[in-house]
This record gives structure tokens, sequence and C-alpha cells, in this order.
């Protein structure tokens, strides 16, 4: 997106707030005055920024980006995926300029059609990649109540990166409750990336015995698959009842079994045949399987 079309997008922003307030203030929208006056103020600066520099880059001075950019690259920062010299990469619409301490910000021109970078470092200050720029939460969060909400939660850098995940921010707003903070969801979204699944399994069990079953078992990601199969009584008695077994034997390859078998097939089939416990011709069959786990 060009520096046109941004600063058109922010006017579009300013006047969706200020349509909220058009028959005036009142107690149903108090709440959200004051952090769309933040929001206001931010395109403002965004509004700013973008005319300075549409301003710097038609300017003779310019050119010298070349110069600092070639400066970065010798200092190790970072070409984007597919890029291999300085021409390149100012072909491609980004360049290296001077930033704070000393370091380079990568920046995107605003007349390039291209995704804004950011370049990323280590602990000691080393740059070591670059990642596209976390776009603004009210951009992707659009119910001002729940992002406020979710912001109660956790930070706006973790809050993008788990939205991007979750996809749904009644969903993450209930996630980041049940596992208590976003460091953990993070971690346990890394086990079982499918949110819809992890839901499942944090109805079903307190987050620090499922960090503990997670961390037991080579397949975490196929636990959630149980309860699409056995009901979730079962399935609990039956990894509780693995996960005792296991500590006393120093190894839980039971439940590795299970799970293992079941990703293939296995326990999809005998489901279909006879629910666990069932009380027909063939009930056994699951019976029989899940306890020959068991025993």
């Amino acid at each position: 997106m060009g520096g046109v079309e941004r600063t058109l997008q922010d006017a579009d922003v300013v006047s969706a707030q200020f349509l909220k307030y058009r028959d005036g203030l009142r107690a149903g929208n108090e709440s959200t005055l004051v952090k769309d006056l933040e929001i206001l103020e931010e395109e403002v600066r965004r509004h700013r920024s973008t005319i300075e520099q549409m301003v710097g880059e038609a300017g003779a001075g310019f050119a010298k980006t070349g110069d600092s950019t070639r400066a970065a690259i010798a200092a190790g920062y970072p070409l984007p995926a597919g890029v291999s010299t300085v021409e390149w990469l100012l072909a491609k619409g980004y360049y290296y300029r001077t930033g704070a301490n000393g370091k380079y910000d990568l920046v995107r021109k605003t007349s390039a059609g291209v995704d804004q970078l950011r370049v990323e470092f280590d602990a000691a200050g080393k740059p070591v990649g670059r990642v596209k720029a976390i776009e603004r939460l009210e951009a992707k969060i659009t119910d001002a109540a729940a992002l406020q909400r979710l912001r109660a939660l956790a930070s706006d850098a973790d809050l993008g990166k788990l939205y991007d995940k979750v996809g749904d921010a009644a969903r993450l707003e209930k996630l980041l409750v049940d596992a208590g903070s976003a460091g953990k969801l993070e971690a346990l979204l890394g086990k079982v990336t499918k949110a819809a699944d992890l839901e499942r399994l944090l109805r079903a069990f307190p987050v620090a015995e499922l960090e503990s079953i997670m961390a037991a078992t080579k397949h975490p990601h196929h636990l959630a698959m149980m309860f699409e199969h056995i009901d979730a009584g079962s399935a609990v008695k039956m990894l509780r009842k693995w996960m005792a077994e296991g500590m006393a034997k120093g190894h839980f390859g039971k439940m590795d079994q299970f799970l293992e078998r079941m990703s293939h097939g296995v326990g999809k089939q005998l489901a279909e045949t006879a629910p666990l416990g069932a009380n027909r011709p063939g009930g056994s069959l699951l019976r029989t399987s899940s306890s020959d786990c068991m025993a």
C-alpha cells in the first residue's frame, strides 16, 4: 500500500471513530471514548510520519539511503528473502536508515506496494532476522470492547501473535483465561496447533495437568482426537490412569501407543464400531482396545 492510500485509510479510520459519537456522548459509549481518542491521536501521528517520509523520499538527500543501506548490510543486517544485493533491495522498495542507539531500521518506501518488515535482534542486540511488522490490533480486532478485555490479559505484541494463531477474539479471550498467561498459551499452541482442539482439552483438564500430560507424551497433537471418538469422561479417566502408571514406571508407553494407533485411524474405526462402555454386541471391541493399552 502506497503513502497516499495509507493516508486515505487513516482518514477513513478517523471518520469511523467520529461516527460513533454523531448522536452525542451516551452512557453506552463513555467507556470507549478514551480508547477511541488514543486511536485518533495515533492516526494523527501515523499521518504526520507518512507525510514526512514521503517528503524525505522525494528530496535530493534520499540518494544517501543507499549508503546507509550498504552500511547496515555490512554490519550484518539481513536482506529480505529473494534479495541478494543492496541495489535489488532498493529496487524492491526497501532501504535501511540510521535509527536510535546506532542501529538501523528497515523501512518500506511509501510508494512501494510491499509488506512492512522489521528486524529482529537476539539478546545481545545482534540482528538475526526479519519478520513482518505487527499489524495494529484495531485492524484485526474491530470490537473495541473485546479488544479492551484482551488488553487486560496480554500485551499488544503477544495479542497480535496469538490472534494470528487463534483467529477469533472471543476464543482467544477464553484461552488466555484458561491458560493463565500469554506465554503459557503460546507454548500450548506450539504443541496443539488447532485452537478448537486446545479449547476442548482445557475444558477437560486444568492447565497445569494438561501441561504435564503434553510433556509426558510424544504425541500431544493427537490428544484432542481422543475426545472426538471417545466420550470425554472416559478419555479423561484413561489419560489420568496412564499418567499415574507412567509416573510410577518412568515411561508413558501405553499412552503413546494408543495415541499413535488412533492417529493412524485405528481408534476412529473402533470408536465408530462401539463407543467406550457401550452395552451392545460388538461393544467389547473398543473396550478391548483401550483395556489392552491400560492393562
